[in-house]
C-alpha cells in the first residue's frame, strides 16, 4: 500500500460498516486494496449524498486533503449529511440463521444459508494459516425491527495483532477475504478486518459479542484465577496465615508491583474492602480483576504486596518471575475467556462476600 491515506480510509470503511449499502461497502474495499483512494472518497462523497452517515468532521477533512491531493474538488463533499455521534444501529445480530420464514421454509433463505455454509468452509481455509490472524467471528445480521428487507446475511469479523512480523495488512486481507468469498458465491460479502489494538466501532464490536466465535489460534489452556487469601471462614471472613510468604527483597517487589499493575483490566469497580492486616486504615483495599493472558487476580494483591509486604499466589509469583517482560496486549478471546474464568460454576456460592463501600 502506498497511498498514504489508505491506512486512514480502512479505519473510515469500519466507521461506515453497516451505514453504506452493502455493495457500495464491498465496492470501496476492493478500490482501497489498489490504493484508489480517491474513488473511495468521491464514491462516499456520492453516497452521502443518498444517505446520512457516520462521520465526523475530522474524517471530512481527511477526505478533502486526499482529494485536492490529487486534483478533485472537495466541494463535493459538502453535501454529505453527518449522523449525530453515536447513532444505534439499525440491525440485530445472532450467532444463528433460526427460522429462515414464518413456517420455516424460505427457499431464498435456505439457498443464503447453504451458500454461507459453503463460502465458510473456503473461507476458514485461507484465514487459518495466516500470521497475526487473533479470532474469527461470524454473525447473522438482519435489520432492526419488524422488517423483512434487507433480508439477513453473514458478516465476518477478524481481528488481528497487526504488529506482528508478516501479517497482511488490513486493507488487502479484507480485499482478498471479499475475493474468497465472492468464488464460493456471495454477493457483496461483508469482511471486517479489525485491529487487537484499537477500539472497535461499534458495529464490529456487536457483531463480534453476538456472533459466535468460528476459530482461533488459542488452544484449551485454563485461565488460572489467583488466590488472594490463606483461609476464608464464613461468619469471621478472610485471613493470611501466620507463616505467609512476605517479600523483603524491594529489587524483586518492585518489580512484581509492575507487573501487577501492567495487567489488562478486567472489571473495575469503585468498591473496596477493608483492611484485614491492619484495620484501622479502615476500607481502602481495591477490589479491580486484572488478567495477564493466563492469570487473573485482583488488585487486592497488589495492595497487600505493596503495604504490607505479603507474597501474591505461589503459583502466580512463579509465573511472573519467569515471564521475563510485562504484560503485552491481549485479544478479545484471550479477554473472552478470561472474564469466562471469573464466572462462578453452577450452583456454587461464595463462602464469604466482602462488604465494603
Amino acid at each position: 500500500m502506498n497511498n498514504a491515506f489508505t491506512a486512514e480510509l480502512h479505519q473510515v470503511l469500519l466507521r461506515l460498516a453497516g451505514w453504506l449499502p452493502d455493495d457500495v461497502l464491498a465496492r470501496a474495499r476492493s478500490l482501497l486494496a489498489h490504493d484508489r483512494c480517491a474513488e473511495v472518497a468521491r464514491l462516499l462523497a456520492f453516497a452521502g449524498r443518498r444517505s446520512v452517515l457516520p462521520l465526523g468532521e475530522d474524517d471530512l477533512d481527511a477526505l478533502a486533503e486526499l482529494l485536492e491531493s490529487e486534483g478533485h474538488d472537495p466541494a463535493v463533499l459538502e453535501a454529505i449529511e453527518l449522523i449525530p455521534e453515536n447513532p444505534p444501529l439499525p440491525w440485530q445480530f445472532s450467532p444463528d440463521w433460526g427460522e429462515t420464514g414464518d413456517d420455516g421454509n424460505d427457499e431464498g433463505a435456505d439457498n443464503a444459508m447453504l451458500i454461507s455454509a459453503l463460502a465458510e468452509q473456503d473461507f476458514l481455509a485461507e484465514l487459518t494459516e495466516k500470521p497475526g490472524v487473533r479470532g474469527v467471528w461470524s454473525t447473522v445480521r438482519r435489520p432492526d425491527g419488524d422488517v423483512p428487507f434487507p433480508k439477513p446475511r453473514v458478516i465476518y469479523v477478524v481481528e488481528i495483532d497487526d504488529e506482528v512480523d508478516d501479517v497482511d495488512e488490513p486493507v488487502a486481507l479484507a480485499a482478498q477475504l471479499q475475493d474468497t468469498l465472492i468464488a464460493a458465491g456471495e454477493r457483496d460479502p461483508q469482511v471486517e478486518i479489525v485491529s487487537m489494538h484499537v477500539v472497535r466501532p461499534r458495529y464490529q464490536r456487536t457483531a463480534q459479542m453476538q456472533g459466535k466465535l468460528l476459530w482461533s489460534p488459542h488452544g484449551d489452556a485454563e485461565i488460572k484465577v489467583a488466590r488472594v487469601f490463606d483461609e476464608v471462614d464464613p461468619e469471621n471472613g478472610p485471613r493470611f496465615a501466620s507463616d505467609h510468604e512476605t517479600m523483603d527483597d524491594e529489587d524483586e517487589r518492585t518489580w512484581i508491583l509492575e507487573y501487577l499493575d501492567s495487567g489488562i483490566e478486567l472489571l473495575v469497580t469503585t468498591g473496596t474492602m477493608g483492611d484485614i492486616v491492619d484495620p484501622a486504615q479502615g476500607s481502602v483495599v481495591p477490589m479491580n480483576f486484572r488478567t495477564d493472558g493466563v492469570w487473573v487476580w485482583t488488585d487486592t494483591v497488589t495492595y497487600y504486596l505493596e503495604t504490607h509486604h505479603l507474597a501474591p499466589d505461589s503459583e502466580l509469583l512463579e509465573h511472573i518471575r519467569a515471564a521475563g517482560g510485562l504484560p503485552s496486549s491481549l485479544d478479545t478471546v484471550t479477554l473472552g475467556r478470561a472474564v469466562a474464568a471469573l464466572s462462578p460454576a453452577q450452583g456454587r456460592q461464595p463462602v464469604w462476600t466482602a462488604s465494603g463501600s
